[in-house]
């Protein structure tokens, strides 16, 4: 799982733009922001929901609560629009690195985060391979990659 991902140029041209608003929000653009994009959009597309939805909830459980774990938090608010201020995040401590998406209407969608996947990007990161290298690889990496079964 250690190769870097191509894609076409037009891909990159958003996953660029997508980079740029992390690093507008969060104050730079690392792997851990980056998935909770992967979560965001992931969990979005599952239920036909857009960006910003009013009826949109996400309960957000990680199993560390710092960073970089918690830069997660982040990535989730961007891809969503769903914030700890406007109410329609939760986050709690849990056992694993999990969401859990609701629109009304729908039946609820829950991700959970493989812990290969977060092993592998934090022996890619303890190796000394640049941040945003990484970030960029989750962005563009295999949901089957990120998610467990």
């Amino acid at each position: 799982m250690r190769e870097y991902f191509s894609m076409r140029e037009k891909d990159r041209r958003v996953l660029k733009e997508i980079a740029d608003k992390i690093r507008d929000f969060h104050g730079h653009f690392g792997p851990f922001a980056a998935l909770g994009v992967r979560l965001g959009w992931t969990g979005m597309e599952r239920l036909r929901a857009r960006r910003g939805d009013e009826g949109l909830k996400v309960s957000l459980s990680l199993n560390v609560m710092k960073p970089p774990t918690t830069c997660i938090i982040d990535g989730i608010q961007v891809s969503t629009g769903c914030t700890i201020g406007n109410g329609r995040l939760k986050v709690k401590l849990g056992r694993a690195v999990a969401a859990s998406f609701k629109l009304k209407g729908k039946r609820a969608v829950r991700l959970k985060v493989s812990t290969r996947f977060i092993r592998w990007m934090r022996k890619r990161l303890e190796e000394g391979e640049p941040l945003e290298k990484v970030a960029y690889d989750v962005l563009a990496a295999e949901p089957k990659r990120i998610f467990a079964r």
